[in-house]
């Protein structure tokens, strides 16, 4: 089972996400992840409900920024009414790179575009 959003989000919330799951993703132009989803969703629908929650709350959203002190490397998080919704796609050698890829995150935050696949399969 693949980790999300990843080890140096320090998610408390325990035990295991769903099976299947689905999460979001803002992707950058140049096809690089900029930031995922905090949390993980039991359905497609319920992805995309969660995506719109957090894009209609997201000017109130919280940013922090800190190392995991397991390794030091640096991530950051989103936390709207002290929920987190958003986190780095990926961790950081340095302070400074993480606060600038939060910056690129919301940034593109506001100009995204949900893209939704033509026809979703039936998995039995």
């Amino acid at each position: 089972m693949p980790s999300w959003p990843g080890a140096w989000t320090l998610d408390s919330s325990g035990g295991p996400p769903p099976s299947p799951w689905y999460a979001w993703r803002l992707i950058g132009s140049n096809n690089r992840e900029l930031g995922r989803s905090f949390s993980v969703f039991a359905d497609y629908n319920r992805c995309l409900a969660g995506l719109e929650a957090f894009r209609l709350s997201s000017l109130r959203a919280v940013s922090s920024v800190s190392p995991d002190p397991r390794d030091g490397a640096w991530g950051w998080r989103l936390d709207v009414d002290g929920r987190p919704l958003a986190a780095s796609g990926r961790s950081y050698r340095r302070q400074r790179e993480c606060t600038y890829n939060l910056t690129q995150f919301t940034a593109a935050l506001a100009r995204a575009v949900v893209s939704t696949p033509a026809a979703q399969a039936e998995v039995s």
